[in-house]
């Protein structure tokens, strides 16, 4: 069960970064023809590198099973391609000169702040041993709620658009 919800909430994040990536860089302006291969370009070559690390990286994994390597070399994938992101785009906004989006920087923070804690976690329990179990399992949760708290706070910080009923009072 937990395997097919993460699966899911990965999905939907590749489905949140594409939406954020278009609001920075909008389908219909110049900018956008030169990027829209950006994120598709780097999901690809980050997985490809979790598939190769499966079969003929057993540093951090030497004694699962490829199957169970590739779970966890999947989920580093993921997670290194929602925190590159961030640096990323924020590189690209400096380059094209684009206006400095708060909220969509917030988004793509708090992926970046739940992946870092993903990846920390797992590449050091399985580099360093047992000794790392509780940041593995603590880890990647206590990520995830600093994630949501900064989502929470992007979300209440924009201010909603005031609706104009045409009349004064």
């Amino acid at each position: 069960m937990y395997w097919a919800t993460d699966g899911l909430y990965d999905l939907l994040a590749m489905m949140t970064l594409r939406e954020v990536f278009q609001r920075i860089f909008p389908p219909a302006g110049p900018t956008f023809r030169r990027l829209r291969w950006f994120l598709p370009a780097t999901i690809v070559l980050l997985m490809a590198f979790s598939v190769y690390a499966t079969f003929y990286v057993s540093i951090l994994t030497p004694r699962l099973r490829w199957f169970i390597r590739g779970i966890y070399w999947f989920d580093i994938g993921i997670s290194g391609v929602e925190g590159i992101f961030l640096p990323l785009t924020m590189a690209l906004i400096l380059v094209f000169g684009v206006a400095w989006p708060r909220y969509e920087i917030a988004i793509l923070t708090g992926f970046a702040v739940s992946a870092y804690s993903s990846i920390v976690s797992i590449v050091l329990r399985f580099a360093g041993g047992r000794s790392y179990d509780m940041l593995f399992r603590y880890g990647p949760p206590l990520g995830f709620i600093v994630a949501l708290l900064i989502w929470f706070g992007a979300f209440i910080a924009r201010k909603a658009p005031l609706a104009s009923s045409g009349a004064d009072t």
